[in-house]
């Protein structure tokens, strides 16, 4: 993780620029995230067709 630091030799772009990186980062997280999360419940969902459609029959 990088750190930011605020003194009078760090302010304006390279602040700028370190937030964006890090505001990207967070996002591509989160995409990843929800991508696992409809797989998950999409694998919920075929492995409970199966159980319905034999229980039915």
């Amino acid at each position: 993780m990088e750190r930011i630091s605020a003194d009078a030799d760090c302010q304006g772009p390279h602040v700028a620029s370190a937030a964006a990186r890090s505001l990207v980062r967070d996002i591509e997280c989160y995409a990843i995230t929800v991508a696992t999360f409809f797989r998950l419940a999409m694998i919920r969902l075929m492995l409970r067709r199966p159980t319905r459609t034999s229980a039915s029959s």
